[in-house]
């Protein structure tokens, strides 16, 4: 790249910034009631300081702790909201090194990963599939008025983190990396009804080595977690899963009616339904929509990366049994994906259909209040899996696809 075009994202890049930072110093004060999702992070890492990781999963000893920290982590006019702690046991090792900070320095601490999370994103995607400098700039501009860019980020949640692991996985195995793409995924876990396509892509394409990648790292994690909070503590995860979903709603609820997924679209379409019956429609879809996936990898040939990963990213979100809409942060790597191969293939009618598609899912949860956002949202990426489904058929019966000469050939993707 010129030095010219990178004094041009290096100015995109630091415009973005500033966007984050009004982000979280103007808007976010202004729009929460109650303390961040963070806040329950903090909170777990300071059990871990205090010796007391083996509760880290338990309800009661988590609202004690709330109730001692509620002075430092509130802001004026907030009340505190004991949130659940369910993320896998070795994400604190990172979130006990950051809670030795005092909450506000943590707090930002955090906020800092996440913007170096998300400017990563096209960064590295630029030097795999040498994007050109105008979509480079435009994703660095765009993806803070992402609303569920712009909710990770004013949460504290983990998504950001998510959407950078993936985003190492999908380049490490477009180098043939497959090693470093099976750690990732492995770190990638901690939101593991995120991570479960990929695993599900992996196998069908016989990755065999990142699959061994995966399986030696998670074992690693797994040994790293109990030494730092024993085997009662490990054990309290799962249980906490479980009881998770039987919370009354006085204590924590869900709300299925904001989730961008099949679960939402079912809930919005069904409304007054009991839960085991919506699960027990939503699971043979989304039994299906992975089906299609692992065919679909299984067959891969290296021309179709840019698509295939787009179509599993977007059917990650769909899938997801809990999926709410900073989640949907996934979608950035999805859209940027498509953007490569459009413009490696040029303008046609179905391409035409894929960018107004994307430029709907971007302006959706913009315009739209959450409740009737949702099930548009989720129908919007039903929409865009089935044209980037028939995209791959197109590219696949026709001649001038056969090479993809402006993105570099990917190894393939079938075999370790």
């Amino acid at each position: 790249m010129s030095r010219r075009a990178n004094t041009w994202v290096l100015l995109s890049a630091a415009i973005a910034i500033g966007c984050y930072a009004l982000i979280f110093c103007e808007l976010r004060p202004r729009v929460f009631w109650a303390n961040p999702d963070f806040a329950g992070f903090y909170r777990a890492g300071r059990m871990v300081l205090a010796g007391d990781g083996r509760q880290v999963y338990d309800l009661a000893s988590q609202r004690a702790y709330d109730h001692k920290l509620q002075a430092s982590l509130l802001r004026p006019g907030q009340r505190m909201v004991t949130l659940p702690f369910l993320f896998a046991p070795y994400t604190l090792l990172l979130f006990a090194p950051i809670a030795r900070l005092p909450y506000g320095a943590a707090e930002a601490t955090w906020f800092a990963l996440n913007v170096c999370a998300i400017l990563a994103v096209p960064l590295l995607l630029r030097e795999r599939f040498r994007l050109r400098t105008g979509i480079v700039i435009a994703a660095l501009l765009l993806s803070p008025f992402f609303v569920p860019v712009t909710l990770a980020m004013m949460h504290g949640q983990t998504s950001l983190l998510l959407l950078f692991l993936l985003t190492v996985v999908v380049v490490s195995l477009g180098r043939g990396n497959d090693t470093v793409a099976g750690i990732a995924l492995a770190f990638a876990t901690f939101k593991p009804q995120l991570a479960l396509a990929v695993l599900v892509a992996l196998l069908a394409a016989r990755k065999f080595k990142a699959l061994s990648a995966f399986g030696t790292t998670s074992v690693a994690l797994l040994a790293s977690s109990i030494a730092q909070l024993g085997w009662r503590g490990v054990l309290g995860f799962p249980r906490a899963i479980v009881e998770f979903e039987h919370l009354p709603s006085n204590v924590f609820q869900e709300h299925p009616e904001f989730m961008p997924n099949l679960r939402g679209l079912a809930t919005a379409a069904l409304p007054g339904w009991p839960k085991a019956e919506l699960a027990w429609l939503i699971a043979p879809v989304s039994a299906l929509l992975l089906g299609i996936v692992a065919v679909l990898f299984a067959r891969s040939s290296r021309h179709d990366y840019p698509l295939l990963f787009s179509i599993l990213l977007t059917v990650t979100v769909l899938t997801s049994y809990h999926c709410y809409l900073h989640d949907a942060s996934l979608l950035v790597l999805a859209g940027l994906l498509t953007v490569v191969h459009i413009d490696a293939q040029g303008w046609s009618t179905n391409r035409a259909a894929l960018g107004t598609t994307m430029a709907a899912i971007f302006l959706l949860p913009i315009f739209l209040p959450f409740a009737a956002m949702a099930p548009l949202m989720a129908s919007s990426l039903l929409l865009f899996t089935m044209l980037l489904s028939l995209e791959l058929i197109q590219c696949a019966e026709s001649p001038r696809a056969a090479g993809i000469t402006s993105v570099p050939s990917s190894p393939a993707l079938r075999g370790s």
